[in-house]
Protein backbone atom coordinates (compact mmCIF):
# COMPACT_ATOMS: atom_id res chain seq x y z
CA UNK A 1 0.00 0.00 0.00
CA UNK A 2 1.62 3.31 -1.03
CA UNK A 3 1.65 6.39 1.21
CA UNK A 4 -1.51 8.39 1.75
CA UNK A 5 0.00 11.34 -0.17
CA UNK A 6 -0.01 9.21 -3.36
CA UNK A 7 1.56 11.99 -5.47
CA UNK A 8 -1.78 13.80 -5.73
CA UNK A 9 -0.17 17.26 -5.68
CA UNK A 10 -2.04 20.46 -4.92
CA UNK A 11 -5.37 19.04 -6.07
CA UNK A 12 -5.02 16.13 -3.67
CA UNK A 13 -4.12 18.48 -0.83
CA UNK A 14 -7.21 20.58 -1.57
CA UNK A 15 -9.41 17.47 -1.63
CA UNK A 16 -7.88 16.46 1.70
CA UNK A 17 -8.57 19.92 3.15
CA UNK A 18 -12.16 19.76 1.93
CA UNK A 19 -12.53 16.35 3.56
CA UNK A 20 -11.06 17.60 6.84
CA UNK A 21 -13.52 20.49 6.83
CA UNK A 22 -16.56 18.35 5.97
CA UNK A 23 -15.78 15.43 8.25
CA UNK A 24 -14.07 17.12 11.23
CA UNK A 25 -13.97 20.91 11.35
CA UNK A 26 -17.59 21.76 10.47
CA UNK A 27 -19.10 19.19 12.86
CA UNK A 28 -16.71 20.28 15.64
CA UNK A 29 -17.53 23.97 15.06
CA UNK A 30 -21.25 23.14 15.17
CA UNK A 31 -20.81 21.26 18.45
CA UNK A 32 -18.89 24.16 20.01
CA UNK A 33 -21.52 26.69 18.92
CA UNK A 34 -24.44 24.51 20.08
CA UNK A 35 -22.75 23.82 23.43
CA UNK A 36 -22.10 27.54 24.02
CA UNK A 37 -25.75 28.31 23.21
CA UNK A 38 -26.87 25.67 25.71
CA UNK A 39 -28.45 23.41 23.10
CA UNK A 40 -25.94 20.64 23.90
CA UNK A 41 -24.82 19.56 27.36
CA UNK A 42 -21.16 20.39 26.61
CA UNK A 43 -18.60 20.15 23.83
CA UNK A 44 -18.08 16.46 24.64
CA UNK A 45 -21.81 15.84 24.06
CA UNK A 46 -21.90 13.94 27.34
CA UNK A 47 -25.66 13.42 27.18
CA UNK A 48 -25.99 10.27 25.06
CA UNK A 49 -29.42 11.35 23.80
CA UNK A 50 -27.85 14.40 22.13
CA UNK A 51 -25.24 12.41 20.23
CA UNK A 52 -27.40 10.86 17.49
CA UNK A 53 -28.29 14.11 15.67
CA UNK A 54 -24.66 15.26 15.75
CA UNK A 55 -23.45 11.92 14.40
CA UNK A 56 -26.18 11.85 11.76
CA UNK A 57 -25.22 15.35 10.57
CA UNK A 58 -21.54 14.35 10.46
CA UNK A 59 -22.48 11.23 8.51
CA UNK A 60 -24.49 13.39 6.06
CA UNK A 61 -21.53 15.76 5.55
CA UNK A 62 -19.28 12.75 4.96
CA UNK A 63 -21.76 11.42 2.38
CA UNK A 64 -21.77 14.79 0.61
CA UNK A 65 -17.98 14.75 0.55
CA UNK A 66 -18.02 11.25 -0.95
CA UNK A 67 -20.52 12.40 -3.59
CA UNK A 68 -18.20 15.31 -4.45
CA UNK A 69 -15.24 12.93 -4.73
CA UNK A 70 -17.21 10.78 -7.17
CA UNK A 71 -18.71 13.67 -9.13
CA UNK A 72 -15.46 15.58 -9.65
CA UNK A 73 -13.13 12.54 -9.73
CA UNK A 74 -11.30 13.22 -6.51
CA UNK A 75 -8.54 10.90 -5.26
CA UNK A 76 -9.98 7.46 -4.54
CA UNK A 77 -7.62 7.03 -1.60
CA UNK A 78 -9.66 9.76 0.11
CA UNK A 79 -12.83 7.88 -0.80
CA UNK A 80 -11.39 4.83 0.97
CA UNK A 81 -10.76 7.01 4.06
CA UNK A 82 -14.23 8.55 3.88
CA UNK A 83 -15.94 5.15 3.58
CA UNK A 84 -13.93 3.86 6.55
CA UNK A 85 -14.82 6.96 8.59
CA UNK A 86 -18.50 6.68 7.65
CA UNK A 87 -18.44 3.04 8.75
CA UNK A 88 -17.11 4.18 12.11
CA UNK A 89 -19.93 6.69 12.35
CA UNK A 90 -22.44 3.89 11.76
CA UNK A 91 -20.80 1.97 14.60
CA UNK A 92 -21.05 4.99 16.89
CA UNK A 93 -24.66 5.65 15.91
CA UNK A 94 -25.61 2.03 16.67
CA UNK A 95 -23.66 1.70 19.94
CA UNK A 96 -24.02 5.16 21.53
CA UNK A 97 -27.68 5.00 22.57
CA UNK A 98 -26.84 2.09 24.90
CA UNK A 99 -23.19 2.58 25.79
CA UNK A 100 -20.85 5.57 25.62
CA UNK A 101 -18.05 4.01 23.55
CA UNK A 102 -15.21 6.48 22.98
CA UNK A 103 -15.30 8.07 19.54
CA UNK A 104 -11.96 9.75 20.28
CA UNK A 105 -10.33 6.38 21.02
CA UNK A 106 -12.06 4.90 17.98
CA UNK A 107 -10.55 7.61 15.79
CA UNK A 108 -7.11 7.23 17.39
CA UNK A 109 -7.18 3.46 16.91
CA UNK A 110 -8.32 3.74 13.30
CA UNK A 111 -5.73 6.38 12.44
CA UNK A 112 -3.01 4.25 14.01
CA UNK A 113 -4.06 1.26 11.92
CA UNK A 114 -4.44 3.31 8.72
CA UNK A 115 -1.06 4.95 9.25
CA UNK A 116 0.52 1.52 9.72
CA UNK A 117 -1.16 0.20 6.57
CA UNK A 118 0.05 3.24 4.64
CA UNK A 119 3.57 3.75 5.99
CA UNK A 120 4.49 0.44 7.56
CA UNK A 121 6.80 0.43 10.60
CA UNK A 122 7.37 4.20 10.34
CA UNK A 123 3.82 4.65 11.60
CA UNK A 124 4.83 3.20 14.95
CA UNK A 125 5.97 6.69 15.92
CA UNK A 126 2.25 7.62 15.98
CA UNK A 127 1.41 5.03 18.64
CA UNK A 128 2.33 7.30 21.59
CA UNK A 129 -0.10 9.91 20.21
CA UNK A 130 -2.87 7.30 19.94
CA UNK A 131 -2.19 6.13 23.48
CA UNK A 132 -2.16 9.72 24.76
CA UNK A 133 -5.61 10.32 23.24
CA UNK A 134 -6.94 7.17 24.92
CA UNK A 135 -5.40 8.01 28.30
CA UNK A 136 -6.75 11.56 28.12
CA UNK A 137 -10.32 10.29 27.76
CA UNK A 138 -9.99 8.31 31.00
CA UNK A 139 -8.10 11.06 32.87
CA UNK A 140 -10.76 13.60 31.86
CA UNK A 141 -13.37 11.12 33.14
CA UNK A 142 -15.15 11.34 29.81
CA UNK A 143 -15.05 7.53 29.50
CA UNK A 144 -14.24 4.41 31.43
CA UNK A 145 -11.22 2.32 30.56
CA UNK A 146 -13.56 -0.27 28.98
CA UNK A 147 -15.22 2.36 26.76
CA UNK A 148 -11.81 3.61 25.61
CA UNK A 149 -10.42 0.11 25.02
CA UNK A 150 -13.52 -0.88 23.04
CA UNK A 151 -13.33 2.30 20.95
CA UNK A 152 -9.64 1.84 20.16
CA UNK A 153 -10.13 -1.83 19.31
CA UNK A 154 -13.15 -1.10 17.10
CA UNK A 155 -11.24 1.67 15.33
CA UNK A 156 -8.10 -0.37 14.72
CA UNK A 157 -9.82 -3.55 13.60
CA UNK A 158 -13.13 -2.58 12.01
CA UNK A 159 -12.39 0.87 10.61
CA UNK A 160 -8.79 -0.03 9.76
CA UNK A 161 -10.01 -3.22 8.09
CA UNK A 162 -12.66 -1.39 6.08
CA UNK A 163 -10.03 1.12 4.95
CA UNK A 164 -7.72 -1.71 3.81
CA UNK A 165 -10.58 -3.37 1.91
CA UNK A 166 -11.76 -0.12 0.29
CA UNK A 167 -8.20 0.81 -0.63
CA UNK A 168 -7.77 -2.48 -2.48
CA UNK A 169 -11.13 -2.04 -4.24
CA UNK A 170 -10.78 1.63 -5.20
CA UNK A 171 -7.05 2.25 -5.54
CA UNK A 172 -5.53 -1.12 -6.27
Amino acid sequence: MPPLAQDAGLAGALWGLLGACAVCLLPFAAVIILARRGVLSDHHVSDKKQRAPIMAATFALTALYMMALLTWQGPMILMALAVAFASGMVGLILISPWWKISGHAMTAGSMGAIAFLSWGPWALVAIPMCIAVCISRVVLRAHTLAQVAAGAAFGATVIGGIYAMMYRLLVG
